[in-house]
Protein backbone atom coordinates (compact mmCIF):
# COMPACT_ATOMS: atom_id res chain seq x y z
CA UNK A 1 0.00 0.00 0.00
CA UNK A 2 3.04 2.34 0.00
CA UNK A 3 2.50 3.14 -3.68
CA UNK A 4 -1.16 3.84 -2.94
CA UNK A 5 -0.26 6.18 -0.09
CA UNK A 6 2.05 8.20 -2.33
CA UNK A 7 -0.62 8.43 -5.06
CA UNK A 8 -3.22 9.37 -2.45
CA UNK A 9 -0.98 12.06 -0.97
CA UNK A 10 -0.17 13.42 -4.43
CA UNK A 11 -3.86 13.55 -5.39
CA UNK A 12 -4.82 15.20 -2.12
CA UNK A 13 -2.02 17.77 -2.42
CA UNK A 14 -3.01 18.45 -6.04
CA UNK A 15 -6.61 19.08 -4.97
CA UNK A 16 -5.46 21.40 -2.16
CA UNK A 17 -3.14 23.26 -4.57
CA UNK A 18 -5.98 23.77 -7.03
CA UNK A 19 -8.27 25.00 -4.26
CA UNK A 20 -5.73 27.52 -2.99
CA UNK A 21 -4.68 28.69 -6.46
CA UNK A 22 -8.13 30.07 -7.20
CA UNK A 23 -7.61 33.71 -6.39
CA UNK A 24 -10.84 35.36 -7.47
CA UNK A 25 -13.53 32.74 -8.05
CA UNK A 26 -17.13 33.48 -8.95
CA UNK A 27 -19.85 31.10 -7.80
CA UNK A 28 -20.99 30.72 -11.41
CA UNK A 29 -17.51 29.56 -12.49
CA UNK A 30 -16.28 27.34 -9.65
CA UNK A 31 -17.98 25.03 -7.16
CA UNK A 32 -16.28 23.36 -4.19
CA UNK A 33 -18.30 20.50 -2.79
CA UNK A 34 -18.36 17.37 -0.66
CA UNK A 35 -20.53 14.27 -0.33
CA UNK A 36 -21.95 14.27 3.21
CA UNK A 37 -23.19 10.67 3.05
CA UNK A 38 -19.71 9.57 2.04
CA UNK A 39 -18.20 11.70 4.81
CA UNK A 40 -20.60 10.12 7.33
CA UNK A 41 -18.81 6.81 6.69
CA UNK A 42 -15.60 8.45 8.01
CA UNK A 43 -14.32 9.01 4.47
CA UNK A 44 -13.16 12.60 3.96
CA UNK A 45 -13.82 13.77 0.41
CA UNK A 46 -13.84 16.91 -1.68
CA UNK A 47 -14.41 17.96 -5.26
CA UNK A 48 -13.92 21.09 -7.29
CA UNK A 49 -15.94 21.77 -10.43
CA UNK A 50 -14.88 24.47 -12.88
CA UNK A 51 -16.77 26.05 -15.76
CA UNK A 52 -15.08 25.35 -19.09
CA UNK A 53 -17.66 26.95 -21.44
CA UNK A 54 -21.32 27.99 -21.44
CA UNK A 55 -22.42 24.34 -21.42
CA UNK A 56 -19.52 22.30 -19.97
CA UNK A 57 -17.77 21.88 -16.64
CA UNK A 58 -14.81 19.83 -15.45
CA UNK A 59 -14.84 18.24 -11.99
CA UNK A 60 -11.99 16.66 -10.03
CA UNK A 61 -13.02 14.82 -6.91
CA UNK A 62 -11.45 12.41 -4.51
CA UNK A 63 -11.80 10.75 -1.18
CA UNK A 64 -9.99 8.53 1.25
CA UNK A 65 -10.39 6.48 4.36
CA UNK A 66 -7.24 5.37 6.14
CA UNK A 67 -8.73 3.92 9.31
CA UNK A 68 -7.97 0.74 11.21
CA UNK A 69 -10.52 -0.49 13.74
CA UNK A 70 -8.38 -2.72 15.97
CA UNK A 71 -5.82 -5.33 14.95
CA UNK A 72 -7.89 -7.17 12.34
CA UNK A 73 -10.48 -4.67 11.13
CA UNK A 74 -9.46 -2.40 8.27
CA UNK A 75 -11.41 -0.03 6.04
CA UNK A 76 -8.81 1.74 3.92
CA UNK A 77 -9.24 3.19 0.46
CA UNK A 78 -8.51 6.20 -1.69
CA UNK A 79 -10.02 7.29 -4.98
CA UNK A 80 -9.79 9.99 -7.63
CA UNK A 81 -12.63 10.76 -10.04
CA UNK A 82 -12.44 13.37 -12.82
CA UNK A 83 -15.64 14.12 -14.76
CA UNK A 84 -16.68 16.23 -17.74
CA UNK A 85 -20.31 17.41 -17.71
CA UNK A 86 -22.51 18.82 -20.48
CA UNK A 87 -25.35 20.96 -19.09
CA UNK A 88 -28.61 21.25 -21.04
CA UNK A 89 -29.43 24.72 -19.65
CA UNK A 90 -26.78 26.83 -17.95
CA UNK A 91 -23.78 25.38 -16.11
CA UNK A 92 -24.55 24.50 -12.47
CA UNK A 93 -28.28 24.79 -13.26
CA UNK A 94 -30.66 22.05 -14.36
CA UNK A 95 -29.87 18.65 -15.82
CA UNK A 96 -26.61 17.37 -17.26
CA UNK A 97 -24.95 14.29 -18.74
CA UNK A 98 -21.42 13.43 -17.77
CA UNK A 99 -18.51 11.20 -18.57
CA UNK A 100 -16.21 10.22 -15.74
CA UNK A 101 -13.34 7.93 -14.90
CA UNK A 102 -12.29 6.75 -11.48
CA UNK A 103 -9.51 4.78 -9.92
CA UNK A 104 -8.03 4.00 -6.56
CA UNK A 105 -6.93 1.37 -4.12
CA UNK A 106 -8.68 -0.51 -1.30
CA UNK A 107 -7.88 -2.76 1.68
CA UNK A 108 -11.02 -3.93 3.49
CA UNK A 109 -11.52 -6.79 5.92
CA UNK A 110 -12.27 -7.95 9.44
CA UNK A 111 -15.53 -5.99 9.60
CA UNK A 112 -18.65 -7.50 11.15
CA UNK A 113 -21.44 -6.24 8.87
CA UNK A 114 -24.34 -8.74 8.95
CA UNK A 115 -25.98 -7.58 5.70
CA UNK A 116 -25.98 -9.86 2.65
CA UNK A 117 -22.57 -10.42 1.09
CA UNK A 118 -20.99 -7.86 3.41
CA UNK A 119 -21.02 -10.54 6.12
CA UNK A 120 -18.06 -12.14 4.26
CA UNK A 121 -15.88 -9.21 5.36
CA UNK A 122 -15.74 -10.65 8.89
CA UNK A 123 -13.56 -13.60 7.83
CA UNK A 124 -12.01 -12.34 4.58
CA UNK A 125 -9.84 -9.46 3.45
CA UNK A 126 -10.10 -7.82 0.04
CA UNK A 127 -7.38 -5.56 -1.31
CA UNK A 128 -6.24 -4.27 -4.65
CA UNK A 129 -6.72 -1.55 -7.22
CA UNK A 130 -9.90 -0.52 -9.00
CA UNK A 131 -10.68 1.58 -12.03
CA UNK A 132 -13.68 2.30 -14.16
CA UNK A 133 -15.61 4.79 -16.22
CA UNK A 134 -19.20 5.78 -16.76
Amino acid sequence: MKFGKSICRFSFMLLIAVLFSIGNADAQKVAVKTNLLYAATTSPNAAIEMRMSDKTTLELGGGMSLWKFGEKSTLKHWLVQPEVRYWFCDVFNGHFVGLHAHGGQYNIGGLDIPVGRLSELKDHRYQGYFYGAG
